[in-house]
């Protein structure tokens, strides 16, 4: 019985130095630094780390007012596409005004220079169903002021808007 003891203690013993040995250290020290690596890592992700903007990106209010030749430009829609960013886009209501959203409606949009496109989109408030069928595309009413089809693309409209950083509730495109 005491021998049998003193061989399990035998046995038990290189089990507890094999613990402590230099080689699982070094293991369980490697799974910490790759742990601690990944959580430095992540924190630099934009978006990741608390008080972040909304997808790492710092949004800026925008809104103001959309006209063609000096008149308010009802119902038409704003593609704003930075040099840097994720685009905004904002839809003018009856009397030209509009606000700016990237991830949300009216959230704003990044600052800088923005290439814009514009087109008509009609009357939100319209019900689909009095025009058409619900389930097929129903194009919207004729637009009231009809503007150039080159506004429609942001690479040839030849409209520029900045964002200033701050943001701005005064903003204002002027189609020519």
């Amino acid at each position: 019985m005491i021998s049998n003891l003193i061989q399990r203690d035998a046995f038990l013993k290189p089990d507890l130095d094999c613990e402590l040995s230099p080689d699982r250290v070094g293991l369980r020290g490697r799974y910490y630094l790759v742990y601690l690596c990944t959580l430095i890592f992540l924190a630099q992700i934009p978006g990741c780390t608390p008080g972040e903007p909304k997808g790492g990106i710092r949004l800026e209010r925008a809104s103001g007012r959309l006209l063609y030749q000096g008149k308010p430009l009802p119902f038409h829609q704003i593609l704003l596409l930075p040099v840097e960013g994720p685009a905004a886009i904002g839809l003018a209501n009856e009397d030209g005004n509009f606000a700016m959203g990237t991830h949300q409606i009216e959230d704003g949009a990044v600052s800088g220079t923005h290439r814009a496109a514009i087109v008509y989109v009609g009357d939100p408030e319209l019900d689909p169903s009095q025009h058409g069928p619900v389930s097929g595309y129903v194009p919207p009413p004729p637009a009231l002021i009809r503007i150039p089809k080159k506004y429609g693309d942001a690479k040839i409209s030849g409209v520029i808007v900045e964002i200033p950083i701050g943001g701005s509730d005064q903003i204002i495109i002027d189609l020519e």
